[in-house]
């Protein structure tokens, strides 16, 4: 099962009003109904050109998610496994679906 279920229910009590939530390079549909925010969308525009306005405004390119995530915030990332590499410093929190959940702090 390709499920968001488990990493989008793993990562709803930890987030903070000030977390940031992202998709990077993987849609994960569901999570925002599992995880109760909205997440930013990181490179992934081939599966987003359709896609509703309140949807591709939440769309940013890969630099800019690095960005963010090296930055001063925490950011919470659900992904595939293959792309954890990306991500330096990236801690895996839960897996499940074919979905990871890390966090950069």
């Amino acid at each position: 099962l390709r499920s968001v279920q488990t990493v989008g229910t793993a990562v709803r009590p930890l987030l903070r009003e000030d977390d940031v939530l992202a998709e990077y390079r993987a849609l994960a549909s569901g999570l925002p109904f599992y995880s109760g925010r909205q997440p930013i969308i990181a490179w992934v525009p081939r599966e987003t050109v359709f896609e509703e306005e309140e949807v591709k405004s939440r769309v940013i390119d890969a630099f800019e998610f690095l960005d963010i995530w090296n930055g001063p915030g925490r950011v919470f990332v659900v992904t595939r496994a293959r792309h954890l590499a990306d991500l330096h410093g990236a801690r895996k929190l839960s897996e499940g679906g074919s979905y990871v959940l890390a966090v950069n702090r």
